[in-house]
């Protein structure tokens, strides 16, 4: 019971997914029980995270216990202080950023999103990374490592092969940085300008045979 000590399973009711520990193979992990369950569980790190002048490294290893994989996620989400709750995790739970992978159905690959502010809406919006990695999970373990630099590049391996490098500035959408709009002063509504969505057709008398 002592990892319990540092990982906080939610308590929400919909995330009904069990969790437990194991040791095996001079391997220490925590396993998620439920098929076909929500599962939520977090840790808070010793001490705060900051992503200036550094360059930062984040590495987890992911396994099946199932051959054969149907419909599975394994990302981390990173969050912040913030009105976070651990006993209310859940996916609607703000957050900084999102790595590892994810297959289910048509969906095979590796995210990694981020919440950037955008100064114009002045609000969070999701970035996400356009060509996103082959995830490929299985019951072999894999490792998965996201490397963000100090110059806005990024890095992806996968059992430490490199299998993307990217940049804030031009892998994302909606982009971060988005193209620079120039204001016309001479653009103007027009006078019969309509702002309903939807206009009834009078002549409009009943559905064809």
């Amino acid at each position: 019971s002592q990892w319990l000590d540092r990982w906080i399973i939610t308590k929400l009711n919909n995330y009904s997914g069990r969790w437990s520990h194991h040791i095996n193979q001079k391997r220490s992990f925590i396993q998620m029980d439920s098929p076909m369950s929500y599962h939520g569980i977090s840790s808070k790190f010793s001490n705060s995270i900051s992503f200036t002048g550094d360059t930062f490294v984040l590495q987890y290893e992911v396994a099946s216990i199932s051959k054969e994989i149907t419909c599975s996620g394994g990302y981390i989400k990173l969050f912040g202080n913030k009105n976070f709750n651990q006993n209310e995790l859940s996916n609607s739970t703000s957050y900084a950023f999102m790595f590892g992978p994810d297959q289910c159905g048509e969906t095979n690959k590796v995210h990694f999103i981020i919440n950037h502010w955008n100064p114009i809406l002045k609000k969070n919006e999701e970035k996400s990374l356009i060509y996103n990695p082959v995830a490929n999970l299985s019951s072999t373990p894999k490792v998965f490592t996201l490397i963000v630099k100090s110059n806005n590049k990024i890095e992806i391996r996968i059992n430490t092969k490199p299998v993307f490098f990217g940049s804030f500035f031009s892998d994302f959408y909606p982009p971060i940085n988005p193209p620079h709009e120039i204001d016309d002063p001479e653009d103007k509504q027009p006078a019969d300008w309509d702002d309903r969505e939807y206009i009834i057709d009078e002549e409009h008398s009943q559905k064809p045979d």
